[in-house]
């Protein structure tokens, strides 16, 4: 971090890539229950490491 507090160009980076990856994650979550009417664990994990988020997934609404 630099001193005026604003992020370095690879800070940058990678803060978008993380929230690209969270992005793509939830759309694919909110599609599989809107379209399927449920997410299963299996796929979940699988669509997760497609994007390289491997730390604990949570769904939004379900935790408080």
């Amino acid at each position: 971090m630099r001193r005026n507090r604003e992020l370095n160009s690879f800070e940058k980076k990678d803060l978008a890539r993380r929230k690209y990856a969270e992005r793509q994650l939830q759309k694919y979550i909110d599609w599989s229950i809107e379209s399927k009417g449920y997410l299963r664990y299996k796929d979940l994990i699988k669509y997760s490491e497609k994007y390289g988020k491997t730390d604990i997934i949570t769904v939004s609404g379900e935790n408080p």
